[in-house]
């Protein structure tokens, strides 16, 4: 019951005008907007997962709840694989360089618009 009142919760904060369903830029802003916009893009392309809701460009909470489970705990299998789909920009089963710097430098601009200091992409 807690963890079910815990994603009932920042599912209804996501969700700001209470129609049981989030957009893009509603997920966007989860996790003080942690999420990469390329990411968004994905889980909203269904790439990871089709959705249930029967609205198009929206995510339902039973998607969400999928969704929370593979952030919080991403050593799980649904989480691995729904990460690796992800990522997996050309769909062919390899996640290789260009894809990971496609992801990177998005993230890069962000710390630099933050004045954080990045990591460099051959130290990682």
């Amino acid at each position: 019951y807690e963890h079910f009142y815990v994603i009932y919760c920042k599912f209804w904060e996501l969700d700001k005008d209470h129609d049981f369903l989030i957009d893009k830029d509603d997920l966007a802003h989860y996790s003080q907007s942690a999420l990469s916009y390329q990411i968004v893009d994905r889980i909203f392309e269904q790439v990871p997962r089709r959705f249930t809701s029967n609205e198009p460009g929206k995510m339902g909470y039973e998607d969400f709840v999928w969704f929370i489970l593979s952030e919080e705990d991403k050593s799980s299998d649904t989480a691995i694989d729904c990460w690796f789909k992800a990522a997996d920009l050309d769909c062919d089963g390899v996640i290789r360089p260009r894809e990971m710097w496609a992801f990177y430098e998005e993230q890069l601009k962000r710390l630099r618009d933050s004045t954080q200091e990045p990591v460099l992409f051959e130290d990682m």
